[in-house]
C-alpha cells in the first residue's frame, strides 16, 4: 500500500520533471498535429465516398422515376 499524499506527490513530480520538458512538450504537440490531420484526411475521405454514392443514388433514383414515367411495367424495373 501507498499512502494518497505519496502518491500524489510522486505523481506530480513526474509530470513536472517528465512531461513538462519542453523538448517532449513539442514531440507530444507534433504528434498530436500529425494523429488529428490523418482524421481529418480519413473523414475527408469519408464524405467524399458519401457524396458519390449520393450521386449514384439519385441517377438511379432519376433512371427509375423516368422509366416508370414511361411506362416500363414495375417487374421490369427490378431485373433491369
Amino acid at each position: 500500500m501507498i499512502r494518497r499524499d505519496e502518491l500524489e506527490s510522486a505523481v506530480l513530480d513526474g509530470l513536472q520533471h517528465e512531461l513538462m520538458d519542453p523538448a517532449l512538450c513539442e514531440i507530444f504537440a507534433e504528434e498530436y498535429t500529425r494523429h488529428m490531420k490523418r482524421l481529418q484526411i480519413e473523414r475527408n475521405a469519408s464524405v467524399e465516398i458519401c457524396r458519390a454514392e449520393l450521386v449514384k443514388v439519385r441517377r438511379d433514383i432519376e433512371r427509375i422515376v423516368d422509366a416508370i414515367v414511361g411506362g416500363v411495367p414495375g417487374g421490369q424495373l427490378l431485373t433491369s
